[in-house]
């Protein structure tokens, strides 16, 4: 039986798209796949850990965490500082102190969040009030 010049091209016209396809999909599914450190932070920042939430949301904003690589994720980066906002804010009206200072530094950097330096002067003066010596040296050197 003899194959005819459209039947190549039909069956090779199926084989390149089959073979674009499948690396699609495994292209998919790597992207979904986050590394261990990842799976590890989020699971911390499920059990409502501010500093493994906002590992997280800088890392899904620069794409890399101490030099591990990560794919950006604007969304995500945008879904872990949300989560470590309130986290925050929650956690400094509970007087946790580590919170507030971390708000203070947030608002003032600028980099997950807008600036805002009069939120920032707060939540620094409480943490500092509440007796966090490193939140009353960086109110000092701030320049606040």
């Amino acid at each position: 039986m003899k194959i005819s010049v459209l039947q190549n091209t039909i069956l090779a016209l199926l084989i390149v798209l089959t073979c674009s396809l499948f690396t699609s999909l495994r292209t998919a599914v790597a992207a979904d796949v986050q590394p261990k450190w990842a799976q590890d932070f989020a699971k911390a920042c499920d059990r409502n850990s501010l500093q493994e939430c906002l590992n997280l949301a800088v890392a899904y904003s620069r794409g890399e965490h101490n030099g591990k690589k990560i794919n950006k994720d604007p969304a995500l980066a945008k879904s872990y500082t949300d989560r470590s906002m309130e986290l925050g804010t929650v956690g400094c009206k509970q007087g946790n102190l580590k919170a507030c200072y971390t708000l203070a530094l947030l608002y003032f950097e600028g980099a997950l969040i807008e600036t805002d330096f009069s939120k920032s002067i707060e939540y620094g003066n409480k943490a500092c009030a509440g007796g966090l010596k490193e939140a009353c040296e960086w109110l000092r050197n701030s320049g606040l």
